[in-house]
């Protein structure tokens, strides 16, 4: 299995930081999570761990590149999210579809079963926590914060498969590599 680490997130600072000092509602997660999604595709550590995904993909046979791959993360939507979604626009999943791929994370049965459990931990670290509606923000996507990641690449990079190309250098070489491991 290939694995590209990512000890050393940047938003774990920033994310415990955030709990201490916001008034924990659905509406201070969502203005984290909108501010974190139209930052994280160029921020320097999270561009690092997505180009060395994508450089992962593109390896030969020879050089591992038939070994599996498993794309996580800690809660399992926003890096993996990302990169989920710029793997499919990669491939040439129409957007709306790429949207609601994303959206899957939204799993009800998911929050049911962990929502009482994170929301316990953050008042036991914190001494008060959050309704479990604000929670239901916290642990789910909304289609306007990968929208907000990809107006960032499309600003700075002219499309999504602009800053494929030029913020993680996927080049032609890597995308026929890519292509060739994931659609054949």
């Amino acid at each position: 299995m290939v694995i590209v680490n990512d000890d050393t997130r940047p938003d774990i600072e920033s994310w415990t930081e955030f709990l201490k000092t916001s008034d924990l509602t659905g509406e201070s997660f969502h203005g984290h999570s909108m501010r974190f999604y139209a930052n994280a595709l160029f921020e320097p550590h999270y561009a690092d761990v997505f180009t060395r995904y994508f450089d992962a993909l593109a390896k030969q046979p020879e050089e591992g590149g038939d070994r599996p791959m498993l794309v996580h993360c800690m809660g399992g939507k926003d890096r993996t999210g990302m990169l989920c979604a710029l793997t499919h626009t990669l491939l040439g999943v129409h957007k709306d579809d790429v949207i609601a791929d994303f959206l899957l994370t939204n799993d009800e049965a998911r929050f049911e079963r962990e929502g009482p459990y994170f929301q316990a931990f953050i008042q036991e670290e914190l001494g008060r926590a959050p309704t479990l509606e604000a929670l239901r923000v916290a642990m789910g996507v909304e289609a306007a914060w990968l929208e907000a990641a990809f107006a960032s690449a499309i600003e700075k990079c002219g499309s999504v498969e602009g800053y494929l190309e030029k913020g993680l250098g996927v080049n032609a070489a890597k995308r026929e590599a890519i292509e060739a491991r994931l659609l054949t």
